[in-house]
Protein backbone atom coordinates (compact mmCIF):
# COMPACT_ATOMS: atom_id res chain seq x y z
CA UNK A 1 0.00 0.00 0.00
CA UNK A 2 1.50 3.52 -1.14
CA UNK A 3 1.46 5.95 2.01
CA UNK A 4 0.83 9.48 1.23
CA UNK A 5 4.33 10.64 2.26
CA UNK A 6 5.74 7.86 -0.58
CA UNK A 7 3.10 9.77 -2.94
CA UNK A 8 4.54 13.13 -2.08
CA UNK A 9 8.19 11.93 -2.57
CA UNK A 10 7.28 10.43 -5.60
CA UNK A 11 5.39 14.24 -6.59
CA UNK A 12 8.42 15.97 -5.24
CA UNK A 13 11.17 14.09 -7.72
CA UNK A 14 9.16 14.27 -10.46
CA UNK A 15 8.32 17.88 -10.01
CA UNK A 16 12.32 18.50 -9.90
CA UNK A 17 12.87 16.58 -12.71
CA UNK A 18 10.67 18.28 -14.65
CA UNK A 19 12.69 21.29 -13.51
CA UNK A 20 16.06 19.91 -14.45
CA UNK A 21 14.77 19.31 -17.78
CA UNK A 22 13.66 22.39 -18.11
CA UNK A 23 17.42 24.04 -18.00
CA UNK A 24 19.33 25.09 -21.36
CA UNK A 25 22.44 23.81 -19.59
CA UNK A 26 23.22 20.33 -17.51
CA UNK A 27 25.43 20.34 -14.63
CA UNK A 28 29.04 18.76 -15.68
CA UNK A 29 30.19 16.43 -13.20
CA UNK A 30 33.72 17.89 -12.16
CA UNK A 31 36.72 17.13 -9.48
CA UNK A 32 36.37 19.25 -6.88
CA UNK A 33 38.78 19.59 -3.37
CA UNK A 34 36.35 17.06 -1.33
CA UNK A 35 35.05 14.88 -4.40
CA UNK A 36 33.60 14.70 -7.17
CA UNK A 37 30.22 16.73 -7.70
CA UNK A 38 27.60 17.95 -10.26
CA UNK A 39 28.22 21.89 -10.95
CA UNK A 40 26.95 24.43 -13.57
CA UNK A 41 29.42 25.89 -15.56
CA UNK A 42 26.96 29.17 -15.58
CA UNK A 43 26.61 30.85 -12.58
CA UNK A 44 22.83 31.66 -12.65
CA UNK A 45 19.96 32.04 -9.91
CA UNK A 46 18.14 29.78 -11.30
CA UNK A 47 20.24 26.83 -11.40
CA UNK A 48 20.66 27.72 -7.74
CA UNK A 49 17.29 27.38 -6.90
CA UNK A 50 17.65 24.16 -8.63
CA UNK A 51 21.08 23.21 -6.54
CA UNK A 52 18.97 24.06 -3.22
CA UNK A 53 16.05 22.11 -4.46
CA UNK A 54 17.76 19.17 -5.07
CA UNK A 55 20.05 19.50 -1.99
CA UNK A 56 16.87 19.96 -0.20
CA UNK A 57 14.77 17.02 -1.72
CA UNK A 58 17.39 14.22 -0.92
CA UNK A 59 17.40 15.25 3.07
CA UNK A 60 12.95 14.20 2.93
CA UNK A 61 13.23 10.97 2.80
CA UNK A 62 15.13 10.55 5.66
CA UNK A 63 13.49 12.67 7.63
CA UNK A 64 9.67 11.15 7.04
CA UNK A 65 11.71 7.87 7.76
CA UNK A 66 12.96 9.33 11.00
CA UNK A 67 9.80 10.90 11.98
CA UNK A 68 7.47 8.17 11.00
CA UNK A 69 10.17 5.52 13.55
CA UNK A 70 9.50 8.38 16.36
CA UNK A 71 5.23 8.02 15.55
CA UNK A 72 5.49 4.28 15.52
CA UNK A 73 8.18 3.50 18.73
CA UNK A 74 6.64 6.54 20.57
CA UNK A 75 9.97 8.10 21.34
CA UNK A 76 10.56 12.11 20.63
CA UNK A 77 13.45 14.37 21.64
CA UNK A 78 11.00 17.61 21.92
CA UNK A 79 11.61 19.27 24.98
CA UNK A 80 8.62 19.87 27.28
CA UNK A 81 8.45 23.73 26.40
CA UNK A 82 7.43 23.02 23.08
CA UNK A 83 4.51 21.17 23.40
Amino acid sequence: MVTDIELMLNLMDRALQDFERAMPNKPKFVKLSFGYAYRFQEKDIYQAMIQKLARIQSSVPHCAATAKQRLCSGTSNSSSRYR
